[in-house]
């Protein structure tokens, strides 16, 4: 969230350039529109199933090491 809010500052700055921005998340539309990220300037998209991120080819296997530890930190990985 803290990279989105500063883009979302800069937003002017990317639009001047010819950019467009769009956060794609793993989260579904629900948890967007409750997060902060529903509360951007740009639109913020759901992919469910990594589909977009298979695209542009971001999907990877997380080593066993790095999943055991986020589960002890209590984040749902599901």
């Amino acid at each position: 969230m803290t990279e989105l809010k500063h883009y979302d500052k800069m937003s002017s700055e990317f639009r001047k350039a010819g950019a467009q921005i769009l956060a794609i998340s793993p989260d579904t539309e629900e948890m967007i529109r409750k997060s902060e990220a529903g509360n951007l300037s740009f639109d913020a998209v759901s992919d469910i199933g990594h589909a977009i991120a298979r695209e542009f080819k971001l999907v990877y296997k997380m080593d066993k090491k790095v999943v055991e530890q986020l589960k002890k930190d209590g984040i749902d990985l599901s």
